[in-house]
């Protein structure tokens, strides 16, 4: 017990934890140990062959909770319990699915990187936070190397638990270094480059003849079931989709009464006299608010706008409220003021724009604004000039209002120092320019650095017994009213009911609809539900729901209902094309203007030049077929009508241009890496720590395939 004695209580919190992970690491320890807790053999996942059980899931969040517990003082609530479940689930793909590939890389922490981890130059953050001064929120590694040296006097289980939690920081590291070295293969090319150079400088200018789908009536082309079906079996790589579940539900609302908000309403009156007569405003709001911030310490430019007064702050001991919000009563006092760090300044301003950056464009917009100044100055009315001349749509109607904005705010330096550097009030004598324009400014309230205390208490509009039992009714007699997903809708609409339909209800969704946590519904759907199916009385968010499954999307092709309005466009398209290319096709040899004039209403001709990088073309919109088929002819060559995105064209080349030769590809290679750095990244929780690592989502999805995970945890969570 002496190193507990010496950390006192920081080292005691410290060596619960280790505890905890000391569990974890029996608990989780070697893979190998699957199947030991017994029970019923319930499959959660596959991962590289190595099935999880339910059990063994559960067994890993019944530690990662415990951690929890130690760290925050209580139960995990909320999105905390499913940030421990993923947590649990992270723990299973670090040993099951990236070890694997951390051996087959060859990837190892040396002991020199453990230790620099721990207490040398590059200290792990989880480290820095559970060793960091509470208080200051410093980290001093002398503390972290006199642990260490004490270790040793600690019992066995704990010198264990802190071997274990440093495999984890391992661990973590690990993970990194594996996507920095995908980082490594973001390499361009001189070649690739070269190529972008070519694709975006080598240009062709070619004629067409133009004729677009939507020259053809919708209405006159009929398209089968048969038809939409092919074309989806055409191409199922396109609409191959996973299972899914189809849902229609209605919503009880879970709101306050009349009687409920009067209640409320008149609680707030009784607190306002209360906060009035306060002798201690910030203790008193604390006591009584339902928020989590009972006072507040102000600077002007941030003083909500319900604690000023004719345009100025409210004194010191004044109320402001009851404001209704939506979901709650606020009242505030103005406890007091003071000197703050910054100074804020209250200001209003005319912005006169250039039309471009040319000399003779600013000394026509400069002249303007000087002429509006002089009106300004004479006597105009600033309000009526920012609403005839001001171009800042964003306040012009306002009377170019801006408030009060501080000195370290965002707006142009040259703005600031013009408005920070005058004293008292009035309009600067001259304009200032800014990236924007030129500026007539007016400063409506002088500079301040005054800062406000404020007590707020906050209540929230509640739900009484009374209203929670009569939306549940409601739900519940609707619900035994009904049989069947033809009976629900019919019931609904007779009683007046809002039918809320999602398709494709994954089986990991979070969410259905407009419902933010729906995963209770989403396991009904999966575990309990048939077609036609009638729930029980969910509560979610505020709400009572009442659902039905109308219908089942085996893992496969898509149904011709979830994609009918698609694919119904694109063979309609396809039937267009065909009779309008029949039709360009009898034309035979004729110029462009002849075939145009043979076709008729629909049909145009033009010239258009673009490179090789265009996916889009003059007068005809997305084209990038078109643009490879025009730079693989030779000038004077035409085509046979051909399909494109939204029509049929004939193309004829006119003049090929190619990329002028160089040896400067620096931008290009910039754009190619940039291109590949901006893949998109994914924040993963990782297992026993309370930090997040950043990986690429595309080596999580990688690692994930070679594992070849089966993820079953939608039947439990």
């Amino acid at each position: 017990m002496a190193i507990i004695n010496t950390l006192r209580d920081k080292g005691g919190r410290i060596l619960v934890v280790l505890i905890v992970l000391a569990l974890a690491a029996f608990i989780l320890g070697d893979p190998s140990t699957v199947g030991l807790f017994g029970g019923q053999d319930r499959g959660i996942a596959e991962i590289d062959g190595a099935e999880i059980t339910y059990e063994e899931f559960q067994e890993r969040v019944n530690v990662l909770s415990s951690v929890f517990v130690m760290n925050a003082g209580r139960n995990p609530q909320g999105d905390e319990i499913e940030s421990i479940r993923n947590q649990a689930w992270q723990s299973f793909l670090v040993d099951l699915a990236y070890k694997p590939q951390y051996e087959a890389l060859g990837m190892a922490i040396s002991e020199a990187e453990q230790i620099d981890m721990v207490q040398g130059d590059n200290i792990h953050p989880h480290v820095i936070q559970m060793m960091g001064n509470q208080q200051t929120g410093q980290f001093d590694k002398e503390q972290v190397v006199a642990f260490l040296q004490q270790m040793s006097q600690a019992p066995v289980e704990q010198q264990e638990a802190w071997i274990r939690f440093e495999s984890t920081l391992a661990d973590s590291r690990m993970m990194m270094m594996m996507d920095r070295l995908l980082d490594k293969t973001n390499y361009v090319t001189k070649a690739e480059a070269r190529a972008e150079y070519q694709s975006q400088n080598s240009s062709v200018t070619a004629e067409y003849v133009y004729v677009a789908y939507s020259s053809i009536v919708d209405s006159t082309i009929a398209v089968t079931e048969d038809e939409m079906q092919a074309y989806i079996e055409s191409k199922p790589k396109e609409y191959d989709r996973e299972e899914s579940r189809d849902i229609a539900y209605v919503s009880f609302d879970i709101k306050p009464s009349a009687k409920d908000s009067a209640a409320v309403r008149e609680e707030v009156a009784e607190l306002l006299q209360g906060l009035k007569n306060a002798q201690n405003d910030s203790t008193y709001a604390a006591l009584n608010t339902d928020g989590g911030f009972p006072f507040m310490t102000y600077r002007l430019e941030s003083l909500p706008e319900y604690l000023f007064a004719n345009g100025k702050p409210l004194a010191e001991d004044s109320t402001a409220g009851p404001i209704t919000l939506a979901d709650r009563m606020v009242i505030y006092k103005m406890t007091s003021s003071g000197p703050g760090p910054e100074y804020a300044v209250k200001a209003s301003h005319i912005l006169i724009r250039w039309d471009d950056t040319s000399d003779e464009a600013k000394a026509t917009a400069k002249a303007k604004a000087e002429d509006v100044l002089r009106k300004a100055r004479s006597g105009g009315d600033f309000s009526a000039l920012a609403a005839e001349y001001s171009q800042d749509p964003s306040n012009a109607n306002r009377g170019g209002d801006l408030g009060y904005f501080g000195e370290f705010g965002n707006f142009a330096q040259p703005f600031k120092d013009a408005a920070f550097g005058h004293s008292g009030t009035g309009i600067i004598p001259r304009v200032v320019e800014t990236e924007f324009g030129y500026h007539i400014i007016r400063i409506d309230e002088p500079k301040s650095n005054t800062q406000f205390k404020v007590a707020i208490i906050e209540k929230e509009f509640f739900v009484s017994n009374e209203s929670l039992e009569a939306a549940y009714k409601m739900a519940a007699e609707f619900q035994s009213s009904v049989k069947d997903a033809a009976q629900f809708e019919a019931v609904a609409t007779e009683r007046g009911l809002e039918v809320q339909k999602q398709t494709r209800v994954a089986n990991q969704a979070q969410r259905i609809g407009g419902i933010q946590k729906a995963r209770s519904l989403v396991l009904w759907l999966y575990n309990e539900a048939e077609v036609d199916a009638i729930s029980d009385v969910f509560e979610m968010d505020d709400t009572y729901v009442v659902a039905t499954m109308t219908g089942i999307q085996e893992e496969g092709l898509a149904r011709i209902a979830d994609v009918e309005n698609e694919v119904t466009m694109k063979v309609r398209n396809q039937k267009k094309a065909k009779i309008i290319a029949d039709k360009l096709a009898k034309s035979g040899n004729k110029t462009f203007e002849e075939i145009v004039a043979e076709y008729g209403k629909g049909a145009s001709t033009q010239e258009a030049t673009f490179t090789l990088s265009s996916t889009s073309i003059t007068g005809i919109g997305l084209a990038p077929e078109a643009v490879g088929l025009a730079f693989s002819l030779k000038e004077g060559e035409v085509t046979a009508p051909f399909e494109s995105t939204n029509g049929v064209l004939i193309m004829k080349l006119i003049k090929k241009s190619e990329a002028q030769p160089t040896e400067d590809y620096t931008m290009y290679l910039q754009q190619l890496a940039n291109q590949r750095a901006s893949r998109k990244m994914v924040m993963t929780d990782f297992p026993l720590t309370y930090f997040r690592v950043l990986i690429s989502q595309d080596l999580d999805n990688a690692v994930k395939e070679l594992s070849g995970l089966e993820d079953k945890r939608y039947k439990f969570f």
